[in-house]
């Protein structure tokens, strides 16, 4: 069984996901997200939480699809 994540419990706060928990949104809005500048700009904290998130899914093999 994988370990949880810690970040798991962190909803989007804007955007076609909003309200999701991070955990919930899948890995190809996750990763665009991380690329975008203003995204990182705007919600620093929200990008680190959202690349481990990532890194959590590529050391378990979770892929969470649109």
């Amino acid at each position: 069984m994988a370990v949880k994540n810690e970040y798991e419990d962190v909803p989007m706060p804007l955007g076609k996901f909003k309200g999701k928990l991070i955990c919930d949104i899948p890995n190809s809005y996750l990763e665009w997200i991380v690329g975008e500048k203003w995204f990182k700009q705007k919600y620093s904290r929200l990008c680190i939480i959202a690349e481990m998130e990532i890194a959590y899914r590529k050391r378990y093999d979770v892929i969470i699809k649109d």
